[in-house]
């Protein structure tokens, strides 16, 4: 098992700072994403990117930096 699914496995919810890009590698925060939707496991994706501190830049998806985009927290 890899750290990513022991991770997971061991997780209520999932927490995660991302910038919301492909991965470029393995284990990334891409890679997690991807991994615990396939779960369903409850995510809250807060939307981070490089920034200039205190100014509002809009992501490729037209979403605030710092909004908050939650999935699968309905079961709960």
């Amino acid at each position: 098992m890899k750290t990513g699914e022991i991770l997971l496995d061991s997780i209520d919810c999932l927490i995660v700072l991302w910038n919301g890009k492909p991965a470029h590698g393995i284990g990334g925060t891409a890679q997690i994403v991807k991994m615990a939707r396939q779960m369903r496991l409850p995510t809250a994706w807060i939307r981070a990117h490089n920034a200039v501190p205190g100014s509002v830049i809009l992501l490729d998806e037209q979403l605030e930096q710092g909004s908050i985009e939650y999935e699968n927290w309905t079961e709960y």
